[in-house]
């Protein structure tokens, strides 16, 4: 059964947490206190939901040559949030996205 969770803190063991839980298939919420860490990551994100709201994925460049699915969207955007991101004081980037309740895709990419 899948359990809803919020960890308190984006550093190492609250990270380690909130992947451990969420593999386990469980809902994370990771609550942030770090204005600065936690703005960078939201400004990140509303350029991505700007960019992609309403819009035909097959149309964009990003796109291009794939059959567009839930597993290509994942990498695209964890591609897009490691560069906006990059010089972030972040040792990883993880998007989860659901198709319905039981079909997901996940991509991962660990930061320099």
């Amino acid at each position: 059964m899948s359990e809803r969770f919020a960890v308190m803190g984006a550093g190492e063991v609250g990270f380690h947490l909130a992947n451990t839980l969420s593999q386990e298939g469980h809902s994370v919420v990771v609550i942030e206190r770090d204005p600065v860490k936690r703005e960078r990551v939201e400004e990140a994100l509303d350029g991505l939901v700007a960019r992609y709201r309403n819009a035909v994925l097959n149309d964009l460049p990003e796109f291009a040559g794939s059959n567009t699915g839930v597993e290509i969207f994942a990498r695209v955007l964890v591609e897009a949030m490691s560069a906006s991101l990059e010089g972030e004081p972040l040792s990883a980037v993880e998007v989860r996205l659901w198709e319905s309740e039981e079909a997901w895709a996940s991509c991962r990419r660990e930061l320099p």
